[in-house]
């Protein structure tokens, strides 16, 4: 049973624009899926339903069950969804305030709290940065702090919407290192091939709300004429 299966999505903007039309495409534990599309092509209203922020027309299953009002918290446990700007996702007065929200929410105690905060800041290289306001932070240490929030709930599919734009090339350097060493599954919505092909051992190419091609991330991403028909070559 894949931990994520999308079957026939279709999602259509309030203006009566079409956004998705029929996705379809699974994700298993261990995997690294590359979201891959030009601007506009539907990759970030995609993520939005994977756990329940826009309403699913089609099939979206975690853990082969779909998504429900009943299930919403432990889907977005298991879905963490890191956004493309982390000012979208960094809100509270510290950086410990920020990455304890989520558990705190869910009614754990103090102590686990404090021991989920640490590891996951651990986990992401920002111990001991607990009482530094995010907006003191750099954009590199930004992102990490967003992903702490998502990986302190033990999120077990990680779905990242351009994880390393803003960066300088030490920034994403670092952390395409950090994301690689995660043992989680990946879904990474991206149009920069090189990351998808260092990242992701699958890759998944949407055009215009369309799944045009799928497969191994080696085999599509050395289709130039595909890339080329699909905006994601520089040539």
């Amino acid at each position: 049973m894949p931990l994520l299966e999308i079957r026939d999505l279709t999602y259509t903007y309030p203006t009566g624009i079409p956004a998705l039309r029929g996705v379809s495409f699974a994700i298993d534990a261990g995997d690294a899926v590359g979201l891959l599309g030009p601007n506009g092509a539907g990759k970030s209203t995609l993520i939005l339903h994977l756990n329940g922020i826009l309403p699913s027309e089609g099939r979206v299953r975690v853990h082969g069950e779909p998504i429900t009002k009943a299930n919403l918290v432990q889907v977005r446990r298991s879905v963490g969804l890191v956004f493309q700007n982390p000012d979208d996702q960094l809100f509270m007065p510290t950086v410990f305030d920020d990455v304890a929200f989520g558990p705190l929410n869910l009614g754990l105690g103090e102590t686990e709290v404090r021991e989920r905060v640490a590891r996951a800041l651990e986990a992401v290289g920002m111990a001991g940065l607990e009482d530094r306001p995010p907006y003191h932070l750099s954009t590199g240490q930004k992102k990490r702090v967003a992903l702490a929030t998502v990986l302190v709930l033990d999120a077990e599919i990680l779905v990242l919407d351009e994880p390393t734009s803003g960066l300088d090339p030490r920034g994403r350097r670092e952390f395409m290192n950090l994301l690689k060493e995660l043992p989680c599954a990946k879904l990474v919505a991206t149009h920069d091939l090189a990351l998808a092909a260092e990242l992701c051992t699958r890759v998944v190419i949407l055009d215009e709300g369309m799944v045009v091609a799928q497969g191994p991330a080696e085999e599509i991403l050395c289709d130039t004429a595909l890339l080329e028909a699909h905006g994601l070559s520089g040539r």
